[in-house]
């Protein structure tokens, strides 16, 4: 619509008249280019697929909130610098959420951040399952596979999409606030609350402690094998499965 509008203005600007300077016609041939960049900027979608670009940008949009940030991220560990664009939206006086995963929260170091992050004013919940990474403010937002740890950006390969389309940015915020935040799963985070740990019977993976759910979620989602080797509450070497996760001591 705007680029209909402008080219219309544009034609009726040039329509019988003469083109010097600073004719209307000129006037309007560089309000079309202004509106065409306009148009370019809320319409762009870039694929990231530098992993130290990827971090520049996040850390970006972090700092340039000033109305709202969501950070989604099932394992957070984000270090200082990081820690310190999060308080820049604060300092904005941006509302901040975080959403990470159940799993995180078996990480002293994150549950520390995310303490301190609480006590500074942002608004942290957990999900048992969640494994979208989506950044968000009120002008684009970065989704990809990058989790916010240190680790990701400084040793793997991570790629990520940043949009500022209006409408993919409507629905993708839509989706956070009407049906992450809003699921039924969703608590609060506390952070005197300990999580129990076990170990994935298949790998021996520190777990959260869940005599119905003895495995990984990697490992269930990417093996069909059931049969454990470990016990899930000790980790000693034990002939274990879904339905008889314990070892015989622990029984």
């Amino acid at each position: 619509m705007p680029m209909t509008i402008s080219i219309m203005f544009m034609f009726s600007m040039f329509w019988n008249r003469d083109f010097p300077i600073l004719s209307k016609g000129f006037l309007g041939f560089i309000a079309l280019l202004w509106l065409y960049s306009k148009y370019r900027m809320y319409h762009e979608i870039t694929f990231i697929n530098d992993t130290s670009t990827l971090d520049i940008k996040i850390k970006n949009l972090f700092k340039n909130s000033h109305h709202y940030l969501y950070i989604i991220t099932p394992y957070f560990n984000a270090g200082e610098n990081r820690l310190n664009c999060i308080k820049n939206a604060l300092d904005n006086d941006a509302h901040v959420t975080i959403l990470v995963s159940q799993y995180a929260l078996l990480n002293k170091s994150t549950i520390n951040e995310l303490t301190r992050l609480q006590k500074q004013g942002c608004e942290i919940v957990v999900h048992p399952n969640l494994h979208s990474k989506i950044y968000i403010n009120e002008t684009k937002v970065i989704t990809g596979s990058v989790n916010l740890l240190k680790g990701s950006f400084d040793n793997s390969l991570e790629i990520g999409v940043e949009t500022k389309n209006i409408n993919e940015h409507e629905q993708i915020l839509k989706m956070i606030q009407n049906d992450y935040l809003k699921n039924e799963r969703i608590e609060p985070f506390n952070s005197e609350k300990t999580l129990p740990t076990g170990f994935c019977i298949r790998t021996k993976s520190i777990i959260p402690l869940n005599k119905r759910r003895p495995i990984s979620l990697h490992e269930w989602r990417n093996n069909d094998d059931r049969k454990g080797e470990f016990c899930h509450m000790c980790a000693k070497t034990a002939d274990t499965s879904l339905e008889e996760p314990l070892c015989g001591d622990c029984k």
